[in-house]
């Protein structure tokens, strides 16, 4: 009974299919395992047309870089499942571990940072969290496990040396991240990381399309933001990301609070970059040629 709680927890199987492989593998659990894999991967076969129209994006911090990662299912009972959400965030982590590895279909780069394209079938081969599983293991255990097709859209890495990140996910369905550079020490490393967070929620809410430049008075602001609107919930913003208005406390536009925090730092802040990811493969990403 110990070797099917343990089958169990390590896979999610039904209980009579960990009993099962634990019979058919003579009570070896590794080898229990491979074959309750294996039957996952011949389910996989079989779900192969199905449309996977929900699903959630997620994203992993390192120190200098971000993995942000997109795995879709069929349904949004799925999506919000705490087994698919483990392992798209265990997916993420092995993204940012294993990023120096290779297997990168492009790379954007821009003067501070760089936006790297994973190969999902490199990405598929890499190890699944702390164990000799591989990340194509794990999802083909969740096509399984859920009885829904599984699968892993778009992996990308944003890549930005001696940046700040901002990082933010809105139920799944909207990720978004900004780093922020030119920073001469972090003595107020706590207020650049809350303005950043600030600014990753604020980019997920207003959708802009490049960072534009910081203008000091109001009448730049208006002159500069006559002729890049977008429309928002209904409002209509300027299109640029320094031209609108900052979503998240106070007042004034994002640019006159990134002068303002330059101000209250006594150095230079500056938005090197952001991406923006909404479920289904759609992308905005500015500071990168």
């Amino acid at each position: 009974m110990n070797k099917i709680k343990e089958l169990r927890r390590t896979t999610s199987a039904p209980v009579i299919d960990c009993k099962k492989a634990l019979e058919e593998q003579g009570g070896d659990l590794e080898e229990a395992r491979k074959w309750l894999i294996k039957k996952g991967l011949s389910q996989v076969a079989k779900l192969q047309d199905r449309v996977t129209g929900q699903g959630a994006i997620w994203v992993a911090e390192g120190n200098e870089s971000l993995a942000i990662v997109e795995m879709n299912c069929q349904t949004d009972f799925v999506a919000t499942n705490d087994s698919f959400k483990d392992v798209l965030a265990k997916c993420a982590s092995s993204l940012l571990q294993h990023s120096g590895t290779g297997g990168w279909t492009e790379k954007r780069a821009g003067e501070y940072s760089e936006l790297w394209t994973a190969d999902l079938s490199w990405l598929m081969d890499l190890p699944f969290a702390q164990s000799e599983q591989k990340i194509s293991d794990a999802v083909a255990t969740l096509n399984y496990t859920t009885g829904e097709k599984v699968e892993i859209s778009r992996a990308s890495l944003l890549f930005a040396p001696h940046a700040i990140f901002g990082t933010y996910i809105h139920q799944g369905r909207i990720g978004s991240v900004v780093s922020l550079g030119d920073l001469k020490n972090d003595t107020h490393i706590t207020e650049v990381k809350t303005f950043a967070r600030n600014l990753a929620v604020h980019v997920a809410g207003f959708h802009p399309n490049v960072i534009g430049v910081p203008l000091a008075t109001k009448a730049d602001q208006q002159a500069h933001a006559e002729n890049n609107d977008a429309e928002v919930l209904g409002e209509v913003v300027a299109d640029d990301l320094m031209s609108q208005p900052f979503s998240i406390g106070g007042s004034g536009t994002v640019g006159s609070r990134v002068l303002q925090l330059s101000r209250t730092l006594d150095q230079p802040v500056r938005v090197t970059s952001f991406v923006r990811w909404e479920l289904g493969g759609k992308e905005t990403a500015a500071g990168f040629r």
